[in-house]
């Protein structure tokens, strides 16, 4: 029974209604702060969906052009590079070695590089320190060119897929002061000759 005074008496009855109206009004606060946040999570995984989705598309896309780069990498024939060897037997390397420093004289005229000085040293000093077989002879050609960007880099490519072995050891390139587009080239190659 005293609940139930308790619970009829004016000054209880005003306490509850507050009470009551306090928990309605935190409960529909809540409501409007936590539904806009919860759409706008929904959205964001949806989001995170796609991106997924659209992630697992470009790795599958990544992956096919990396098999077709191995395969094209298989596919890509390397230089055949063999070195030189005279059809003359027994001649040294200096004679031996012509129709190759002739070669790659004319790879340079070809390729419109003007030759303006070169110097032929057969089996160099620096061959000693490097690990050539004592069967192969070698020699240097330093040669001072005047050229362009073009005519050099047409040369070297031509150069790099010469079906014998030569090398370009040094190279020094400094352009024209009057005239950019002319470089003053100088090139050290070794050419390799079978003994």
């Amino acid at each position: 029974m005293e609940i139930i005074n308790f619970l009829t008496s004016a000054k209880n009855i005003k306490s509850m209604v507050i009470i009551i109206m306090a928990i309605i009004i935190v409960v529909y606060s809540s409501i409007l702060l936590v539904v806009p946040k919860w759409r706008d999570f929904i959205d964001l995984l949806e989001k995170t969906k796609e991106s997924e989705v659209q992630l697992e598309s470009y790795q599958q896309k990544l992956d096919a052009k990396r098999r077709e780069e191995k395969l094209v990498e298989k596919k890509t024939e390397t230089v055949p590079v063999e070195v030189y060897k005279s059809p003359l037997s027994n001649l040294p390397v200096e004679s031996s070695s012509i129709d190759l420093v002739t070669n790659v004289i004319s790879m340079l005229e070809k390729n419109n590089n003007n030759i303006i000085n070169i110097s032929y040293t057969p089996n160099p000093a620096a061959v000693n320190e490097m690990t050539v077989p004592v069967s192969v002879g070698v020699v240097e050609l330093k040669l001072k060119l005047d050229s362009t960007y073009v005519s050099l880099k047409n040369f070297l490519t031509t150069l790099y897929s010469y079906n014998y072995l030569c090398s370009v050891k040094a190279m020094r390139i400094v352009p024209f002061q009057d005239n950019k587009n002319m470089l003053d080239v100088d090139i050290i190659i070794w050419v390799y000759v079978m003994k």
